[in-house]
């Protein structure tokens, strides 16, 4: 089992040695491993690309970063202010991002599928296109701002996303994949689902459009759950 370094100058110099000595994988698996804090951070980055699968970053001020192409899956990032950070075409995957702060950063390309953003900031954040799919089972119950100011979710590929307890009032979500998304206590008043998926959905206690309304033309609910009145 490796052990566990600090972030500190010695960790710098084993890391050095080791890579040196031809030890890549033994690096790799020590980067993952330390705390990383900003100041390390700041150097490490100045570089576009690179792993730090599994850094320990939470509840750190990493305020303005580039985190351009590098590739933290995995990366505990809770708690942390990243506001204007730079994430684009970073991978995220299964990253936790709760409670962050990410006004104002930019994810444009970011691989989000299923990134935790439980309770997070994100109030003028530039997020991946909807459609694109990098946001799949994505975690947003209790984030703000990631609503788009249009309510333009038309064709938002979010399988499998936990949206629970969310206010989606008036949102556009025709042709959106929802299908296995958990959509339990969410606000859809108004909302237009025409030929959206919500195949095995959750969806007790959602506020759906009148039935109506003719907003719910073509809705696939195929083994979806807690919909029937």
């Amino acid at each position: 089992q490796v052990p566990f370094v600090k972030a500190v100058p010695k960790r710098e110099k084993l890391l050095r040695d080791s890579k040196a000595a031809g030890l890549a994988g033994l690096v790799e698996t020590l980067c993952r491993l330390v705390d990383w804090w900003r100041v390390q951070l700041q150097e490490l980055l100045i570089r576009h690309g690179g792993v730090l699968d599994g850094a320990r970053l939470q509840g750190q001020d990493l305020s303005k970063l580039g985190f351009a192409r590098w590739s933290l899956r995995h990366a505990d990032l809770s708690n942390c202010n990243l506001a204007v950070c730079d994430f684009s075409s970073a991978v995220l995957t299964d990253a936790n991002l709760s409670g962050a702060d990410l006004s104002g950063g930019n994810l444009i390309g970011a691989t989000l599928t299923r990134a935790n953003l439980r309770d997070a900031k994100l109030e003028g954040a530039r997020l991946p296109p909807w459609s694109s799919g990098l946001m799949e089972g994505v975690q947003l119950t209790g984030a703000t701002g990631w609503v788009p100011a249009n309510k333009d979710l038309r064709n938002a590929k979010l399988t499998g996303a936990n949206l629970s307890g969310c206010d989606l009032t008036g949102v556009d979500l025709s042709g959106a994949d929802l299908s296995s998304a958990n959509l339990q206590n969410v606000n859809m008043t108004n909302a237009t689902l025409t030929h959206a998926n919500l195949r095995d959905a959750k969806l007790q206690g959602a506020c759906l459009p009148p039935w109506d309304s003719g907003l719910m033309e073509g809705v696939q609910l195929a083994g979806a759950v807690g919909w029937i009145p």
